[in-house]
């Protein structure tokens, strides 16, 4: 079960509650736990741009956003987080 279950749009409260309680705990594949707080960071990659619903559309297109912004950053850590964040938004975004 995915964030957009038969829906074309979620909204920022309903993201908010998804990520608190029925978000996957672990990265998908792994054994690295997702804190709540990893999780509302998370929410952050969403701002304001994307308004008060975020389509299935705007999520994809995040999603590549990230893959660029990896592909452009040099920093291992900072390159480790940024998969992390796609893959778990893939994981909840049922991509």
């Amino acid at each position: 079960m995915g964030i957009y279950d038969k829906r074309r749009n979620v909204s920022r409260p309903a993201l908010t509650r998804y990520l608190k309680k029925k978000a996957p705990r672990y990265l998908p594949g792994t054994k690295i736990r997702m804190t709540p707080s990893k999780r509302m960071k998370i929410k952050e990659v969403f701002g304001r741009e994307y308004g008060d619903n975020i389509t299935r559309q705007e999520f994809q297109t995040k999603i590549r956003h990230l893959e660029k912004e990896k592909s452009r950053t040099h920093t291992p850590s900072k390159m480790r987080e940024i998969k992390r964040t796609i893959k778990y938004l893939k994981e909840i975004g049922e991509i």
